[in-house]
């Protein structure tokens, strides 16, 4: 991802500019928003500091911890996921990329999918389901503690507000307890 000095991440006119251009087909940008928000909630729930989202110039990423769990760029999209059956993946995903997971700090069993964006309109609840289930199991440590991910500096309010603003429903704000 290009990191662009100039970008205003606070701003969610800069947010709403970048995905328009990497997504111009409103139901996949919608699709991608819904499964983004659902993974920030999840993560929210056990880790207020366990997560950021941080723009760049061509896309966004969400950290949970020190990984990265969510990507979306200009064709791409990427999103950890834990799945039960491999074989229940659906038929509209056959042409993506499922390879397991290349972080050794994620839950066993995850699974990194590698796909079109416009392929996930027509597996957006199946998708997001297995993000929230990766989400809520990688916002803690195996120990159960909540995980506080060191990328808070670079995270994106005008990300979580264009969220919000687009899908008008609330999306939570980190609390790094006054250390951003």
């Amino acid at each position: 991802m290009n990191k662009d000095p100039d970008l205003d991440r606070a701003s969610p006119q800069e947010c709403e500019a970048i995905l328009i251009g990497i997504l111009p087909d409103p139901s996949t940008r919608l699709s991608c928003l819904r499964i983004l928000r659902a993974g920030i909630v999840a993560v929210h729930s056990r880790a207020t500091a366990g997560w950021g989202v941080t723009l760049f110039s061509d896309g966004l990423r969400l950290n949970i911890g020190s990984t990265e769990a969510y990507t979306l760029a200009e064709g791409v999209i990427r999103v950890l996921i834990l799945i039960g059956d491999t074989a229940k993946v659906p038929a509209a995903l056959t042409a993506s990329s499922l390879s397991p997971s290349p972080y050794r700090s994620t839950p066993p069993d995850t699974q990194l999918l590698r796909a079109e964006p416009s392929r996930v309109v027509a597996v957006e609840p199946w998708l997001r389901d297995c993000f929230v289930n990766f989400a809520l199991k990688a916002s803690v440590t195996r120990a159960g503690k909540p995980r506080r991910t060191p990328y808070h500096p670079s995270h994106s309010a005008g990300v979580v507000s264009y969220i919000s603003t687009t899908l008008n429903e609330v999306v939570p704000t980190p609390d790094y307890g006054g250390n951003k």
